[in-house]
């Protein structure tokens, strides 16, 4: 798209086509991931999740009918918007619902299928690549419709998961959460015991919060602050390390290093492959070798 609609031909067209391709990002830091806390508090995390691909799809769609740097632009912000509460929801949705033992590597599965997201985007590139009758104004635009069929996989999906137990407290409806809990263990007297595990820890939680300003908690609190510094750090360093750029990029960089189309865009796929099985073996040590010590075992590898 960017030959297309003459974007690199354009004065400070670096910046723009940079903009353009990270709008989505640009859409969650600024608005997307801000709505998280109060659509989750009015829709559920079924809900959320539900608007949220509805939302993608329709983005998908219509980045493929774009005829315009603008419209292109438009349409991945709004892809953002889709993105943001989602990627926020999900994780929580899965540790609220997951038991104990295995909390940790349900939380990851959120990290290894967007893994395989990436993987799957550069295996549809390498399908669709221009050649024979298929020309490259048609190319790219299936290549960014194709988007769509994952958002509609997970919106028929969440429809028949039953809502998170924590939520239906939290909205003291007890029965309900007792009936999505029964679903999410073995045996129904599990479920009556962690129900009433989050029912104390949900009361408790409630009586340290009486009186006290969340936002002010953050910084006041040692234990707050020490976690929210950390947490911040990590998230913050595991994107400026450069990964996404290359997840974005890595085509087009090959290609300006000399390489053909169809070789940058295997390579790229290669890189997305990669990305994914590595991403594996995480979710079956996280619960056992622990976060912290995957993550400092890990991280010297993103400074090389």
């Amino acid at each position: 798209f960017v030959k297309e609609f003459g974007m690199d031909k354009m004065k400070n067209s670096e910046w723009l086509i940079g903009m353009v391709v990270g709008a989505p990002y640009l859409c969650s830091f600024a608005l997307g991931c801000a709505l998280t806390g109060p659509l989750n508090n009015l829709l559920g995390r079924r809900g959320v999740i539900f608007l949220s691909c509805f939302i993608a799809g329709a983005a998908s769609i219509w980045q493929s009918f774009t005829y315009s740097w603008v419209q292109m632009f438009l349409a991945r912000l709004l892809l953002g918007l889709g993105i943001g509460p989602k990627s926020s929801t999900v994780p929580v949705f899965s540790a609220e619902c997951a038991p104990a033992k295995t909390r940790g590597a349900f939380v990851m599965m959120w990290q290894m299928w967007t893994a395989f997201g990436i993987m799957l985007g550069f295996i549809v590139d390498v399908m669709f690549l221009p050649r024979g009758k298929l020309s490259e104004t048609v190319a790219w635009r299936l290549m960014m419709g194709s988007t769509v069929v994952a958002p509609i996989f997970v919106y028929l999906q969440v429809y028949f998961v039953p809502e998170s137990p924590r939520w239906y407290l939290k909205k003291n409806r007890v029965g309900d959460a007792f009936r999505s809990l029964c679903r999410y263990r073995s045996h129904r007297i599990l479920a009556a015991r962690d129900l009433y595990y989050m029912y104390l820890l949900t009361c408790i939680s409630e009586q340290m919060n009486q009186g006290s300003n969340p936002l002010v908690d953050i910084f006041k609190v040692g234990r707050n602050r020490r976690a929210l510094y950390a947490s911040q750090i990590v998230m913050f360093m595991q994107q400026f390390c450069g990964v996404n750029v290359i997840a974005y990029f890595s085509s087009q960089i090959f290609a300006e290093s000399g390489f053909s189309l169809q070789t940058s865009i295997l390579v790229s796929m290669g890189f997305g492959i990669l990305n994914f099985l590595f991403a594996i073996p995480a979710v079956f040590t996280l619960d056992t070798f622990g976060r912290r010590s995957l993550m400092l075992f890990t991280l010297p590898f993103l400074s090389i």
